[in-house]
């Protein structure tokens, strides 16, 4: 279902984690050998050390889903310190410093504005198959107890402030 959402929403490519050759159909369909930024919203502790894996050397993998408990298996030498890998949580406000500037790449907020603004302009990347819930704010409660546990069902919910 999520991947099925990221292509409709303009998504060039969904790859299934679990394909034994997911890696390198991702690097044939790039041209090239790992990405700048992987943006992990998963919220799977386990995620985290294959996101680390897809990024280039020197990229960032900016962790977005608000994993809870712990991962597996990550080598901290040679997966990140070896490749300058850069890993953030999304939930801080560092992120939206104007003044942070990403040590692996340029891709501070004006440049991320730029570039999401111009891809909706351009209708290259369409929102609305992302939201899966609309609820009222007395919703809330069941809303987040989906987003956790209903992962098959709840993408992502919009309040409705009226």
């Amino acid at each position: 279902m999520r991947r099925d959402a990221a292509l409709t929403a303009g998504a060039d490519l969904a790859l299934d984690p679990a394909d034994p050759n997911m890696k390198t159909k991702m690097n044939d369909f790039l041209g090239m050998k790992g990405v700048e930024i992987v943006a992990d919203a998963t919220g799977v502790p386990d995620a985290i050390p294959t996101a680390m894996s897809l990024a280039c050397d020197a990229g960032q993998v900016v962790v977005v889903g608000s994993p809870r408990g712990k991962a597996k298996d990550v080598n901290f030498y040679d997966d990140l310190h070896r490749r300058y890998i850069e890993v953030t949580g999304a939930h801080g406000n560092m992120l939206f410093e104007a003044a942070h500037t990403r040590l692996a790449g340029a891709w501070d907020v004006n440049k991320a504005q730029r570039w999401l603004l111009s891809t909706l302009a351009k209708g290259r990347l369409n929102l609305n198959g992302l939201i899966t819930h609309r609820i009222a704010p007395e919703q809330l409660g069941v809303a987040y107890e989906g987003l956790l546990k209903k992962k098959d069902e709840y993408l992502s919910v919009v309040m409705r402030w009226k």
